[in-house]
């Protein structure tokens, strides 16, 4: 595994849009990790990489916010984060959707992420969209896996989602897989 593609949904005790990285400089980070889930990704958004263990925690909007919010201080808190393609980096996952059919990428891919999963003895995957579950059936068929939202949803003009719409979202797909989720949910402020 390594620092440069992947993380840990770890995050500090900071206010609503801080996301400091000296959490993962603290000695007893190797207690707070979690192996019982992955949340996959597809790829990249962009190439934030200068620091280890950044990706995912470097976006202050909305999206990186909520995977944030949805994680800490849950059964979900310091589960290994990482994408099924790491060095590509695109904003709109639109433009990847063939990416599933390109086999040289897929095989490229694959082993890299197999053994993350391996390193981590099995876990139960949260995928995040739909084009991560197909493939994740299509090419992990031996993992468990649930689908929800990624935390970049924002759904459509006629279906906003708002913070409370997706956090309820992620809360009940958990808990009809029997996952422990919060008992309150989600207060937009």
């Amino acid at each position: 595994m390594s620092g440069r593609e992947s993380s840990w949904a770890l995050y500090p005790d900071f206010d609503k849009d801080a996301f400091g990285m000296d959490i993962f400089n603290q000695p007893e980070i190797w207690n707070l990790l979690n192996d019982k889930y992955v949340i996959l990704a597809l790829n990249p958004g962009k190439d934030v990489q200068t620091k280890p263990w950044i990706n995912f925690h470097s976006d202050v909007g909305k999206g990186a916010r909520r995977l944030r919010d949805v994680t800490k201080n849950s059964v979900l808190e310091g589960s290994y984060i990482t994408d099924v393609y790491k060095n590509v980096f695109e904003k709109n996952s639109g433009k990847l959707k063939s990416f599933d059919s390109d086999e040289q990428r897929v095989q490229a891919s694959l082993p890299i992420l197999r053994n993350e999963l391996e390193l981590l003895h099995h876990p139960l995957i949260i995928t995040l969209g739909s084009g991560v579950k197909s493939f994740v059936q299509k090419h992990l068929p031996d993992y468990e896996s649930i689908n929800t939202w990624h935390y970049s949803y924002i759904g459509r003009k006629s279906f906003p989602v708002s913070d409370v719409k997706y956090y309820e979202h992620w809360w009940q797909t958990l808990s009809e897989y029997g996952i422990p989720t919060p008992q309150k949910g989600y207060q937009e402020k």
